[in-house]
């Protein structure tokens, strides 16, 4: 990616400053002679743009999936002035928790379809500064022309499996941080983070090792499946070291949910099935069509069927990724989760990313939240 910074027109340099890796550098008006405080800055993207930002922005806008989430995470809810079409649907349909937050965000102006919006529509709302997720550097460049505003990529990942990717989410945070002068709440946000990755660890790490395998059904990939739509990198089993008797290889190696034959269910025969509340309606019909196929699996014959939330929706709400890592570690390891309640964690997580509690909102939208199933039938 690259660091370096182009000055454009003939802006006077004032400062350079790094923060948190990426190069930025600010400076006056083209009619500024000096020594007046600076009224723009250049930020390079995650594509490694360089772009000319105003320092006083109080009106976003954000495209493709995700960059409304972020926004929303990032406490800029109020410099939003339109969505797209998609983030207009009502969330108590979606699990979309930011809109559940904050239930006007789906009432504010259109800025056109879902996946890039249009750009009149767009124009028509007068943003300052558009952020996006998934167009390329040239397809950003071609777009700020088109408006006449900046554009910033960020990179929206699915989840935070790997290191690369929780890497690359915290630099979206910090980005956004720059632009919109919120890096503080960038680094409250990271830390808060880092915090409950390290309690589950530390948690798991502490008890005895679960013998324990798990099995994860019901994942939406486009729409809602049932339990033949699994995933080798769960991020819950990830986070909670749970054994997944799903092998990278049976999913092709796929980086999301991915289908595979339910015939071979019954030889991978998982201890404990969780469920994704998106496809719930779904997995029970897979067993009412055959339920001789799972009365043999382990968790059928034992009852530890459990219910998970659905996190991915136009990309992943880490919030509940993360309540739903609590619930599997709690259900894999319940002898290092006693003192955890959570319906209480979860709403923890909840304003520690939204500002506001939601747990409530998402259960009821999801057959009543987190719970043993016991059964498919």
């Amino acid at each position: 990616m690259k660091r370096n910074v182009m000055i454009i027109g003939a802006v006077p340099v004032v400062a350079i400053v790094i923060l948190s890796g990426t190069l930025v550098l600010v400076g006056g008006s083209d009619d500024d002679p000096g020594g007046n405080e600076p009224t723009s800055m250049h930020v390079t993207d995650m594509l490694g743009r360089n772009v000319t930002v105003s320092m006083d922005i109080t009106r976003v806008v954000a495209t493709n999936p995700g960059a409304l989430r972020y926004l929303v995470y990032m406490d800029a809810v109020d410099m939003v002035v339109g969505v797209e079409n998609e983030n207009r649907i009502s969330s108590s349909l979606t699990g979309a928790t930011y809109g559940l937050a904050y239930p006007d965000l789906p009432t504010r102006d259109t800025i056109g379809p879902t996946f890039g919006g249009d750009p009149e529509l767009i124009m028509a709302v007068n943003p300052q500064v558009l952020f996006d997720t998934q167009r390329s550097a040239g397809d950003c460049d071609a777009l700020a022309s088109t408006l006449g505003i900046p554009v910033i990529s960020l990179n929206c990942v699915m989840d935070m499996t790997t290191s690369a990717n929780y890497s690359n989410f915290c630099q979206a945070m910090r980005l956004i941080g720059q632009v919109l002068n919120k890096g503080e709440r960038a680094e409250e946000l990271i830390s808060y983070i880092d915090s409950v990755r390290s309690d589950i660890e530390s948690r798991v790490a502490n008890t005895t090792a679960s013998t324990r395998t798990a099995y994860i059904g019901g994942l939406s990939s486009r729409g809602s499946h049932g339990l033949d739509y699994t995933a080798s990198n769960y991020a819950p089993f990830i986070y909670s070291d749970v054994e997944n008797v799903v092998t990278p290889e049976m999913t092709s190696y796929a980086s999301s949910a991915k289908q595979i034959s339910l015939e071979i269910l019954p030889s991978l025969n998982p201890d404990v099935l969780f469920v994704d509340a998106g496809g719930l309606a779904l997995c029970k019909q897979n067993y009412a069509d055959n339920p001789s196929l799972y009365d043999g699996i382990t968790a059928f014959q034992t009852g530890e069927i459990y219910l998970l939330m659905p996190f991915n929706y136009y990309s992943a709400n880490y919030d509940t990724l993360l309540a739903d890592c609590y619930y599997v570690a709690s259900i894999m390891y319940p002898d290092a989760f006693t003192d955890v309640n959570i319906v209480e964690k979860a709403d923890e997580i909840y304003t520690a990313f939204l500002g506001v509690p939601v747990y409530s909102l998402v259960a009821s939208g999801y057959f009543g939240g987190f719970q043993q199933l016991g059964s498919l039938e």
